[in-house]
């Protein structure tokens, strides 16, 4: 049987690959989108308009629409695109980045991100790099991804005002324990996540020097799974989102959560911090070392290079101290240099008449068991430990020290 109907197929179409791909326009697809005029001008999206300038007050938006509308190419893609280039367009009136920025994009599962759905919108075909939303001219190099064929980990874009953006793909079938890590500008997330996930996402775009931004936080998707806790936090259903987000009462009163247990010392846990208004106006006390710690110093394994590292025990920053220590179940991790420097930070900041948060990430063990050993420091509690913690916890139920914070304190408090 002849093959050459077949091969005359394959020509036609290797030449319509490399008509397209010599047509500049192919390489700069995001200027084609939201034009002033024509049958696919901007003012037809309002929806879209609307989700784009948001970006400009809100840390969190959510896309939640039908599919097939244009919400990850049209939406996140683009978007996305914009704040690591920079190459933003006249009517742009959402958040504005004037430096090159870093951003993690993640979906449901390796397969849909490299290979069906956010590399392919994103960069283009494998080997043709440049056809999708971020333009070639802005490619500078790829990082491929070990053990995924023709898969990116990671991808260097060249923005507008110098520097290199950096865009990292990630699937949430990795593991929450994957997107622990450093702060980002923006972590967008296309399709529905566990909130586990999305709250390690949203901690990362969280600023760890008050009066800095927060990054964004943008999520895509379809509601295939019906009205779960995600859905219900952005419609405004769930009442502890309708307090946090929709309150107007007064920006310097503290969040639902945290409690008082002296005056001018507050515990809560992370969810809390992430809730705070006015962040200038406050103290805060970051015990934990993940992530706050490794994002003050921006080490990555373990620790610092060495217990000699000028900030090994705690980084001071503006406003904040972060913490490092871990909830570990032996007591030596809780070193008494760094548990010493914590108490005169709060007692420099309480004396001084101002607000301070002790937290930790759950807001049960480290943060205020740090806030009961200062408390018994300064004589505010029992100096007997046993009534000095029924005490404590009368003021803070939620208090449950682990096996070496308890430790710890049985060992100090006496």
């Amino acid at each position: 049987m002849s093959t050459q109907p077949l091969d005359m197929l394959k020509e036609a179409v290797r030449r319509e690959q490399l008509r397209r791909i010599e047509n500049p326009s192919v390489f700069n697809k995001i200027d084609s989108y939201y034009p002033d005029f024509g049958p696919l001008r901007r003012e037809l999206y309002a929806k879209h308009m609307e989700f784009f300038e948001a970006g400009a007050t809100h840390q969190e938006r959510c896309f939640l629409a039908a599919n097939r509308v244009g919400k990850t190419e049209g939406v996140g893609a683009y978007e996305v695109t914009l704040h690591l280039t920079g190459r933003y367009p006249h009517w742009w009136k959402g958040r504005r980045f004037d430096r090159a920025t870093r951003w993690w994009v993640a979906g449901d599962t390796s397969k849909t991100v490299h290979e069906e759905i956010l590399q392919p919108k994103l960069l283009g075909l494998w080997g043709n790099f440049g056809t999708g939303m971020v333009p070639k001219e802005h490619i500078i190099r790829f990082v491929p991804k070990r053990g995924v064929p023709e898969g990116v980990e990671t991808v260097y874009v060249r923005h507008r005002r110098g520097g290199k953006s950096i865009l990292t793909f990630k699937s949430y079938e990795q593991g929450r324990e994957s997107f622990q890590g450093p702060e980002k500008d923006g972590v967008w997330c296309d399709e529905e996540c566990e909130r586990k996930i999305y709250t390690e996402c949203l901690l990362r775009t969280m600023a760890t020097v008050p009066g800095q931004n927060n990054g964004l936080m943008i999520l895509t998707f379809t509601p295939l799974q019906g009205m779960t806790d995600i859905v219900r936090d952005f419609m405004g259903l769930n009442e502890e989102e309708k307090k946090f987000s929709t309150s107007t009462e007064d920006e310097s009163e503290a969040p639902m959560g945290m409690v008082e247990v002296y005056p001018g010392l507050f515990v809560g846990s992370q969810a809390e911090l992430l809730n705070l208004r006015d962040r200038l106006s406050w103290e805060i006390v970051h015990a934990a070392k993940e992530p706050f710690h490794r994002q003050a110093l921006g080490y990555k394994g373990h620790d610092p290079e060495n217990r000699k590292h000028p900030e090994f025990y705690i980084a001071r920053r503006p406003h904040s101290i972060s913490m490092n220590m871990v909830d570990a179940p032996q007591k030596k991790y809780f070193y008494p240099e760094m548990m010493d420097e914590a108490v005169r930070f709060i007692s420099s900041t309480i004396d001084s008449g101002k607000r301070c948060f002790v937290h930790c990430n759950q807001g049960r063990s480290r943060g205020p068991g740090l806030a009961l050993y200062w408390m018994w420091k300064r004589g505010y509690l029992s100096q007997d430990f046993v009534e000095a913690k029924e005490e404590f916890t009368s003021r803070y139920p939620r208090f449950e020290p682990g096996k070496g914070m308890l430790s710890f304190l049985e060992d100090n408090c006496q």
